[in-house]
């Protein structure tokens, strides 16, 4: 999980930087959520443009 998150944060800076859309799915507060690719594992983040940073606010794993 920390190996995906730190690729993860390095890309989405990427993205941030370049003006892409940011990675996941824009939830109804703001948030983005990010399935995390092979595993049961829902992660949501916050951006914060301004300050150049992401906080990761949820990691949920789905049992099923």
């Amino acid at each position: 999980m920390v190996a995906f998150l730190a690729g993860w944060a390095v890309e989405a800076g990427k993205a941030a930087d370049d003006g892409r859309p940011m990675a996941g799915d824009l939830l109804s507060d703001g948030r983005y959520g990010v399935l995390v690719p092979g595993t049961p594992v829902l992660i949501s983040y916050s951006r914060y443009p301004g300050m150049r940073e992401f906080r990761v606010t949820d990691v949920v794993r789905f049992d099923g």
